[in-house]
């Protein structure tokens, strides 16, 4: 069977939007060739940064017949009590071409209606994707969006060209204004390869087009165009030139897979080349020339044999060999450049101990409203000294004092100002020049983590509380201030700073509460007169959004942690002030799963919570004088054997110790469910029994909310 190839050439598309814009292709494809009834044997997307690439291999030249149903109306509305056929079955029929006499019955549910059904013939696959192609890249979703020419085509970049080819059949597909054929275009600056010598600058008259002539010639084509479509074939050239040319000089490469990724993605034809620089900027910090080196020119540090900096960098260009020192030279020439920018932004902070710079702070907004840097910093030094005594490491105190005076202070450097990404590094690096004590100098550049989901949290407890701080302030003053995330907008970065609470909780031994942080963090904003003035929201407004903020970032731990859904909602809605005994709730829950007694145990915590659910938030001053059947009072008498057991061992969170003690009381409570009407008549019955069940499911409380938990009769 014949292969597809289609290839949307547009303007340079930027990195980080290939990979995403190639899975949805593939998706997309797979579901239309399912969806149209057309056979494929694989479906593969490649790209460049100048085309996305649908392959697809052993494609039926038709669609499978089908035999599809219309349903129509209800049988009895169809037909009459003499089995004649309605005007609702006449015209329901003429509509499909049928005689009403074809139309079949059957049974949907509780009811009985008829169909309309009819032989579909396959149509050629030219025709389904010549009318499937512009839908599907229409549906294609991407950060930003452009339109051009009269405004009516939103893409990430603009279409120039389009090959849409079923073996040899091009397909009539038009995008944008742009028609489909067998016309691809090669790199950009290297002609397509013709019989004979190759190599050399490009001649007069070369062409940069290149025809398909069918499907499965695509990839050899683009081959002879010098295009390397596939993103693991350039990753595989990239490496080999690099590992080949730094083993001939006795370097080796420090690849950042990140970095790496993307030159994958913004290249062509790629070659790979060493360049040099001075070794006086080796005097630098190692992270000012890898950042210069990273963020603006996308270039890979290279190492000596014993890990120092090498005065060498790779790069990767978007062509072929000829003029290559021409380019090495160029590159070099601008890394100079770079590197005089940096060397002058660390001396000019050398004339500076680090607490200078915080007295800069002063002058750069935390948010509007709410001070400055350095009253933030005023802040998280407070709320940090009472983070130490609640963790019972008193000690640390005068070393946090410290790290929350300076986390900041680098923002006002001159080096973070022209590499934003080296906050808190340079700060670190700042701190160790000065003498700062090393645990301190440490954490101002640690308490950035986690940057970003999957990161590792720091590993000093030090670190922890003052990344802890630093989040939690965060949230407080954005959510006072009413600034809560909606959509895909968040400004400040308070999905993020959430995320990282979330992780931070879960690091911290002693646990500390969540809704105690919160309440401190405020505290520290209300003794600001600034924040008054702000007009904040209610503290106790601001506390319960805080908290169901942070409650899917929970879901997403316990989730990542394996837990089943419904037993996470059910540890959730008992409460998740501390994350770790969450995280264990639900991790027991769990363990309990193919227990004997789970369905039990489960079934009566779910008839107490339901029974009593009605009844929250009330006070219910029953007499326990008044419980007058012999099953209750059985129960009263079974619960008090077993109370003391129970409660303290869900106290101590010992769980398993209060499942036992649970089993106990399983049957005893099974027959009260039975033999008493809870819910009686008289008001003082009823207000004994119900006391006695909340203080029965008390415990079951603590643990989780068993009406939650799915599959239980």
């Amino acid at each position: 069977m014949p292969d597809f190839v289609l290839e949307v050439g547009t303007e340079e598309v930027p990195a980080g939007v290939v990979v995403p814009a190639l899975n949805q292709l593939e998706a997309l494809f797979r579901d239309l060739f399912a969806r149209e009834r057309i056979a494929v044997s694989e479906v593969r997307t490649l790209g460049t940064p100048r085309r996305l690439v649908v392959l697809a291999a052993g494609v039926a030249p038709r669609q499978e017949d089908a035999v599809v149903e219309q349903r129509g109306p209800a049988r009895k509305a169809a037909f009459g009590p003499d089995g004649g056929p309605t005007r609702a079955a006449e015209g329901f029929a003429r509509r499909y071409g049928l005689a009403p006499a074809d139309l079949v019955a059957r049974v949907v549910g509780n009811a009985e209606y008829v169909f309309a059904r009819q032989q579909v013939v396959g149509r050629s696959t030219v025709d389904v994707l010549a009318d499937a192609i512009p839908t599907v890249l229409g549906s294609l979703t991407f950060p930003k969006f452009m339109r051009w020419g009269e405004g009516q085509h939103r893409v990430c970049r603009p279409i120039r060209w389009l090959v849409a080819l079923l073996d040899d059949a091009v397909v009539p597909a038009e995008v944008a204004g742009v028609r489909a054929g067998r016309i691809s275009r090669g790199h950009r600056f290297l002609p397509v390869q013709q019989p004979g010598p190759a190599g050399g600058a490009p001649a007069l008259g070369a062409r940069f087009e290149i025809e398909i002539e069918r499907a499965s010639d695509y990839l050899a084509a683009m081959e002879r165009a010098q295009v390397v479509v596939d993103p693991a074939e350039r990753r595989r050239r990239i490496v080999a030139r690099a590992e080949d040319l730094a083993a001939a000089e006795g370097v080796r490469i420090a690849w950042d897979p990140d970095l790496l990724h993307e030159v994958v993605y913004v290249v062509e034809h790629p070659t790979a080349f060493l360049g040099r620089f001075q070794e006086e900027y080796l005097t630098l910090p190692r992270p000012v020339l890898v950042s210069a080196m990273k963020k603006h020119q996308r270039y890979f540090t290279v190492e000596e044999p014993d890990g120092s900096l090498a005065a060498r960098f790779l790069a990767v260009r978007n062509g072929g060999s000829f003029g290559l020192d021409q380019v090495r030279a160029g590159n070099e020439r601008v890394l100079t450049f770079r590197f005089n920018d940096a060397a002058h932004h660390a001396a000019e902070d050398a004339k500076s101990r680090l607490e200078d710079f915080r007295e800069k702070l002063r002058r750069i907004v935390f948010l509007e409203k709410l001070g400055s840097l350095w009253d933030r910093s005023q802040r998280l030094e407070r709320l940090i000294g009472g983070l130490c005594e609640a963790v019972g490491a008193p000690e640390l105190a005068a070393k946090a004092g410290r790290s929350a005076q300076l986390c900041k202070a680098d923002l006002a450097t001159h080096m973070v100002a022209e590499l934003p990404e080296l906050q808190g590094v340079m700060g670190r690096v700042y701190a160790a020049r000065d003498g700062e004590d090393p645990e301190v100098a440490a954490a101002i550049e640690a308490h950035y983590q986690p940057r970003t989901a999957g990161d590792p949290i720091p590993e000093t407890l030090l670190a922890r509380l003052l990344a802890l701080a630093d989040r939690v302030d965060l949230l407080v003053a954005a959510f006072s201030l009413g600034y809560v995330p909606t959509g895909s907008s968040d400004p400040f970065g308070l999905r993020r700073a959430a995320q990282g609470v979330v992780a931070l909780l879960l690091g911290l031994s002693p646990a500390l509460h969540l809704t105690p942080l919160l309440r401190r963090s405020r505290a520290a904003f209300a003794e600001e007169a600034y924040f008054e003035a702000a007009a904040p929201l209610p503290a106790d407004q601001v506390l319960e959004e805080l908290r169901r903020f942070v409650r899917p970032r929970v879901e997403a731990m316990l989730e990542e942690a394996g837990i089943r859904r419904d037993l996470s909602d059910a540890v959730l809605s008992a409460g998740f002030e501390s994350l770790p005994g969450a995280l264990a709730r639900a991790r027991f829950l769990q363990g309990r799963l193919d227990d004997p007694s789970w369905k039990r145990v489960v079934i009566v915590g779910t008839r107490l919570r339901n029974i009593l659910k009605p009844a929250d938030g009330e006070e219910l001053a029953g007499n326990p004088a008044r419980l007058e059947h012999p099953t209750e009072l059985r129960l009263v008498a079974e619960w008090q054997a077993a109370r003391v057991t129970v409660e303290a061992a869900t106290a101590r969170e010992d769980w398993d110790a209060a499942w036992n003690g649970w089993t106990q009381l399983d049957a005893v409570l099974d027959r009260f469910f039975l033999d008493v009407l809870v819910n009686a008549p008289d008001a003082g019955l009823r207000a004994a029994r119900l006391a006695l069940l909340r203080e029965l499911h008390a415990p079951f409380a603590r643990l989780a909310d068993f009406s939650r938990i799915a599959d239980i009769e």
